[in-house]
């Protein structure tokens, strides 16, 4: 967000920035997207920690958990199960059996 780095900024600290936006969104992304890791960090039982290494002076330098990290852990809570689909909608969706694509028959390309 551009709110979030003074007017003027260099393009280091562009740089510099933005790469600690991508390590939270991945973490955010893996909490997102693994209900077991949102489990185990939820229980305690799992800390995920951003960090950043550096290629030339081989240091490491640790972030933190996820600013965002209680909204995403609390998500199981705000979704709402789906209706599974019906039927007729679901034939529709099911490709025919017993019909191969051509690159299938021949074992590629």
């Amino acid at each position: 967000e551009a709110s979030e780095l003074p007017a003027g900024s260099t393009v280091e600290e562009v740089a510099a920035h933005a790469i600690k936006v991508n390590v939270f969104h991945t973490i955010e992304k893996l909490l997102t997207y693994s209900k077991l890791l949102r489990d185990k960090v939820s229980q305690g039982e799992v800390v995920v920690q951003g960090a950043i290494y550096d290629i030339v002076s081989g240091k490491v330098e640790f972030l933190g958990a996820c600013p965002r990290q209680a909204l995403v852990l609390d998500m199981d809570a705000a979704l709402v199960a789906r209706a599974p689909p019906d039927e007729a909608s679901a034939k529709k969706s099911k490709p025919a059996q017993g019909k191969e694509s051509a690159s299938a028959k021949t074992g590629g390309a």
